[in-house]
């Protein structure tokens, strides 16, 4: 659930790989590989810690120039996604979570 990371952060110690615009993050601990579609990609790259999923939203549609828009419901199931698959941690910084619905 998005609520759960209202500033996700990706696990410091997962290996990950860009190819042909989708990831695969290798976790060395349990050997486990996640493959990422593009979207869920872009979600990823974002979740320095220090985005919400609304401030996510905003820079992907911006980096799309009006061509395109993304749709916020996917990018939130990209975060619910990460989530459960272990591959990012909440936020560390203490601020006022924006409703996302």
């Amino acid at each position: 659930m998005v609520s759960a990371n209202p500033f996700p952060r990706r696990h410091d110690d997962l290996k990950w790989e860009i190819v042909d615009n989708e990831a695969i993050v290798f976790d060395r601990d349990t050997g486990q590989a996640t493959y990422l579609n593009e979207t869920a990609t872009l979600v990823w790259a974002l979740c320095d810690g220090t985005l919400g999923p609304e401030d996510m939203i905003d820079l992907l549609n911006q980096a799309l120039g009006g061509e395109a828009s993304v749709d916020p419901g996917d990018v939130r199931d990209a975060l619910d996604a990460l989530e459960r698959a272990a591959l990012i941690n909440p936020g560390s910084h203490a601020r006022e979570r924006t409703k996302t619905s």
